[in-house]
C-alpha cells in the first residue's frame, strides 16, 4: 500500500547521512542526479549513484492498483485515450491502475486543488499568454510553497535546489541571466520528473478563409489562436468588416475586472481595457498603452504613456488613472492580478508618466503585471461603492464596461452573444468594424456553426472535428505551435513509490509519446519533456529532450533502484524510500 498523507517522510538528518551530503540540496543532487536532460540519456544520473540493487524481500511492498484520474471520454476523448494508452503500458510492467474519469470543471478541479484524491493524474494545460513567462511553471507550479490546498503545486513536489533557483529567476531583471537559470530549472524538472511532460499539441483553428485573411505568425501570440489583441486588431475581412468568433461557454459571468478570476473571464473583458504592455507574438512584453518603459534600477520602473488616448466616454487617459488603477486593484485584491501586484510598494503619477517602486526585484513585472493589470477610469471607479450602494467594488455590475481598449461595448445577450465595435482613434485601431463572441454549449455545435457560416473562427478544434472543416470549401484548418502541455502527475503526498524520482523516471519511458502524436493528434503535436514547451522559444531549454518510449529502460531503472516483481509480475517497491 502506498504511504498515506501524514505518515513519516524521510527526515533531513537521515537524508544527509545516507548521501554524505552537507546540505539538503546537495543530498537531493546525490540521490537523484540533477544532471542536464536526464544524465546519461538512459534515465540514470550521470554519476551512477542511483543504484540500490538487492533490496531484501522483507523491505519490499507489493504495489496496489493505482487511482488514475483523467477526463471523461465524452468531454475530452483525446485525453481519455491518452490515459488509456498509458494505463496499458504501466500494466505491462506490473503497475495496475483504475481509470477514474472526471468531468471538468467539477469534480476534476476540486480533485486538483482541494481533495488531492489521486495516485496519478493526467493534466492538460492550455497555452494562455501569461504562461509564456517562466514564472508560472517554475514558481507558481513547482515551488514547494505552493503545495498547500488551493496551490498550483498539485503533485506536492519538493526540491530545495529547485526552490532556490525558482526564487532567483523571479529576481533577475537581466533576461539573459534569467534565461540561464530557467534552463537549469528545466534540467532539474526533467531529471526529477516533477511533472512528466509528454506532449505539446499544436493549436488547431478553423476559419472562414473566404472572409478572413490569416494575420500571419507576426501578429499571432503562441497559444492564443485568433483571440489575442494583436490578432484582433490586425486581422482583415474581405467584406462587411464583421468578425464572428465561436466560443464554447454557457455564459459570461462578469464584466468587472475586480471580479474576474479566470482566463475565460479576462478574454471577454480584455478588448475593452488597455494594459501598459501586452505579451506579444515573440512571447515577451511589448509596449501597448506605454510608449516607453525604463528600468531605472532593479526596483524602479518608469513608464511613459502614449499621448491622446481616451476612455470610451471621451475622458482622457492620464497618469493619475494608471496610478489609481494599480493602487485600487492592489488594495481590493482583484483576484486575477493580486499576485502580480504584491511586489509593488508605491506608485506615483507625474506628467504623462508613472513610476513604480517595488519592494524587491521582480522579473515578471513587465509581462505579468504591466501586461495583465487593466487600466480603469478613475472617475468611474473611485466612488463606485458609494454611488451604487454596494459594499465591495467587486459587486459592481460594470455594464457597459468603460475602458480605453481597441473595442467598445455594444450589446450582450447572456448565454449567446457579446458584441463590440472598433475604436477608430485607438493607437492599435482594429481593421474590422464589429467583433462578436458567439457562445455554444459544446464543441460539436460550435463546429456546425462554422460549417454553416454562422461564425468565422473556432479555436481549439479537437482531431475528431477537424475533418469536416478540412473538407469544406471556403474553410481553412490552421495549426499553430503553442506552449500548452499534456503531463502525467504523481501524488507525492502519498509517499512511496511516488516520491521516488526513479519510479517517476521509469514511468516516463513507458509513455508512447510518438504513438499519441500519431493516433490522438494526427501528427499535429510535439513530444514533450520540459515543463517549458518548445513553442516558448526564448525560455525553452533545447537540451532538455523528451524520453523515448523504452519499456526495457524503464525496467532497468526500477531494478537498479531496488524494485522487484512478484510471481504474478506485480511490481514490488522499496518501503524505506531511501532512493
Amino acid at each position: 500500500m502506498a504511504q498515506q498523507p501524514g505518515e513519516p517522510r524521510l527526515d533531513r538528518r537521515t537524508l544527509l547521512e545516507k548521501t554524505g551530503a552537507t546540505t539538503v540540496a546537495g543530498a537531493m543532487v546525490a540521490l537523484a542526479g540533477c544532471g542536464g536532460g536526464g544524465g546519461n540519456g538512459d534515465g540514470s544520473p550521470e554519476d551512477g549513484t542511483d543504484e540500490r540493487e538487492g533490496t531484501p524481500a522483507e523491505d519490499l511492498e507489493r504495489i496496489d492498483s493505482l487511482n488514475f484520474v483523467t477526463w471523461t471520454q465524452s468531454q475530452k476523448p483525446g485525453y481519455f485515450e491518452q490515459t488509456r494508452m498509458m494505463q496499458s503500458e504501466f500494466e505491462e510492467l506490473g503497475i495496475p491502475s483504475e481509470l477514474i474519469p472526471q468531468q471538468f470543471p467539477q469534480p476534476y478541479t476540486n480533485t486538483l486543488f482541494e481533495t488531492r484524491e489521486y495516485d496519478m493524474l493526467m493534466l492538460g494545460m492550455e497555452g494562455a499568454a501569461y504562461r509564456l513567462d517562466p514564472s508560472f511553471y517554475l514558481n507558481t507550479v513547482l515551488h514547494s510553497s505552493n503545495a498547500e490546498t488551493g496551490g498550483w503545486n498539485i503533485s506536492g513536489f519538493e526540491h530545495d535546489e529547485l526552490d532556490q533557483l525558482s526564487e532567483e529567476q523571479q529576481r533577475l531583471i537581466d533576461q539573459e541571466e534569467r534565461q540561464s537559470v530557467v534552463y537549469d530549472i528545466q534540467r532539474i524538472q526533467k531529471d526529477q520528473q516533477a511533472w512528466t511532460v509528454y506532449q505539446s499539441p499544436n493549436l488547431a483553428s478553423g476559419f472562414n478563409s473566404d472572409n478572413l485573411e490569416h494575420p500571419g505568425e507576426e501578429n499571432t501570440v503562441p497559444g492564443e489562436g485568433f483571440s489575442s489583441p494583436f490578432t484582433l486588431t490586425t486581422i482583415e475581412t474581405t467584406e462587411g468588416g464583421e468578425l464572428d468568433y465561436g466560443k464554447v461557454l454557457t455564459s459570461i459571468d462578469s464584466f468587472n475586472p475586480l471580479q474576474a478570476d479566470s482566463a475565460d473571464d479576462i478574454q471577454f473583458i480584455e478588448p475593452f481595457y488597455d494594459t501598459l504592455t501586452k505579451i506579444g507574438p515573440s512571447g515577451r512584453a511589448e509596449n501597448w498603452l506605454a510608449s516607453d518603459v525604463t528600468v531605472e534600477d532593479d526596483t524602479t520602473v518608469v513608464v511613459t504613456l502614449k499621448d491622446g488616448v481616451t476612455f470610451h466616454d471621451g475622458e482622457p487617459v492620464t497618469a493619475e488613472d494608471v496610478a489609481f488603477s494599480y493602487r485600487f486593484q492592489q488594495e481590493n485584491k482583484a483576484p486575477y492580478v493580486a499576485t502580480y501586484l504584491e511586489p509593488m510598494s508605491e506608485v506615483t503619477a507625474g506628467d504623462g508618466e508613472v513610476t513604480f517602486s517595488l519592494s524587491e526585484p521582480y522579473a515578471p513585472w513587465s509581462t505579468l503585471t504591466m501586461g495583465q493589470v487593466p487600466i480603469l477610469p478613475r472617475h468611474v471607479w473611485e466612488n463606485v461603492t458609494e454611488e451604487n450602494d454596494i459594499s465591495n467594488p467587486a459587486n459592481y455590475e460594470n455594464k457597459p464596461p468603460i475602458g480605453s481598449g481597441p473595442f467598445e461595448f455594444s450589446r450582450h445577450r447572456d448565454g449567446s452573444l457579446l458584441e463590440m465595435t472598433a475604436v477608430d482613434d485607438h493607437p492599435f485601431a482594429p481593421n474590422i468594424d464589429t467583433f462578436r463572441y458567439r457562445l455554444y454549449g459544446n464543441k460539436s455545435t460550435a463546429q456546425q456553426a462554422l460549417l454553416n457560416g454562422d461564425i468565422d473562427v473556432l479555436d481549439q478544434l479537437p482531431s475528431t472535428l477537424r475533418g469536416g472543416v478540412r473538407d469544406q470549401s471556403g474553410l481553412t484548418l490552421n495549426f499553430q505551435t503553442q506552449h500548452g502541455l499534456r503531463t502525467l502527475l504523481h501524488n507525492e503526498r502519498r509517499g512511496m513509490p511516488f516520491t521516488d524520482p526513479a519510479f517517476r523516471r521509469a514511468l516516463s519511458y513507458l509513455i508512447p509519446r510518438q504513438r499519441i502524436v500519431n493516433q490522438v493528434y494526427d501528427g499535429e503535436a510535439t513530444r514533450g519533456g520540459s515543463i517549458i514547451a518548445q513553442g516558448n522559444e526564448f525560455w525553452h531549454n533545447p537540451e532538455v529532450s523528451p524520453n523515448t518510449y523504452d519499456p526495457e529502460q524503464a525496467r532497468t531503472i526500477l531494478e537498479e533502484a531496488g524494485y522487484a516483481w512478484d510471481d504474478d509480475g506485480r511490481l514490488m517497491y522499496p518501503t524505506d524510500g531511501s532512493n
